[in-house]
């Protein structure tokens, strides 16, 4: 049977070797953050396609007239999803980051972006978070980041109407989700050890 002293030890070593995650809080912040941002930039890029009249509509194709003066090979699509205005919000959306704040859950610790303001004017009530020019700044470097490395996939994500755009974009183009998912499995191994180590110190 083990004696006080080696479920002392033994707790102790679980809390030795703890994964890298745990230990290393700076990084399990920044991939928090990006992965934030990332959630933060779809919801703007979605906002900025709806506010488009859905009956607008763009030419694209070819513009070439064939010799009976016919233009052929063109038509048209929607204005909203077409590579034209994904462009267009693709080159100004971090420039919208300003309106946001880092909030932290008070039970899990998990952070992530929270707008200061409401799209349509409503209040807006705001708890546990962070507002300083050094968040807004954080916040648009990782959105251009992700925008300039992924630009291309978010161009072909956005061309079609679709619930998954989040999971698409955050998880499996940029993998910021998944790496949050184990930083919280970790925080819970954490929690877990912590707990058992006090609770031998406390017999």
């Amino acid at each position: 049977m083990c004696t006080k002293n080696c479920l002392l030890v033994a707790s102790f070593l679980l809390l030795f070797f703890l994964p890298p995650l745990v230990l290393s809080a700076s990084k399990q912040e920044r991939k928090e953050l990006l992965c934030a941002a990332c959630v933060a930039l779809v919801d703007e890029i979605e906002w900025g396609i709806e506010q488009v009249d859905p009956k607008k509509k763009i030419q694209v194709g070819s513009f070439r007239v064939d010799p009976d003066g016919e233009q052929k090979g063109s038509y048209q699509v929607p204005y909203a999803r077409s590579e034209t205005h994904l462009t267009e919000l693709l080159e100004n959306i971090c420039s919208k980051m300003n309106t946001y704040a880092l909030s932290t859950d008070p039970d899990s610790g998990k952070k992530s972006y929270v707008r200061t303001s409401s799209r349509k004017g409503e209040a807006v009530t705001l708890s546990n978070i962070s507002m300083s020019s050094e968040v807004s700044d954080r916040l648009k470097h990782d959105c251009n980041s992700i925008v300039e490395e992924f630009e291309e996939e978010l161009m072909d994500v956005f061309r079609t109407k679709d619930s998954t755009h989040e999971d698409e974009v955050c998880r499996r183009i940029t993998g910021t989700h998944a790496y949050v998912e184990t930083i919280m499995t970790d925080r819970g191994l954490f929690m877990m050890r912590t707990l058992l180590f006090a609770r031998v110190l406390s017999k």
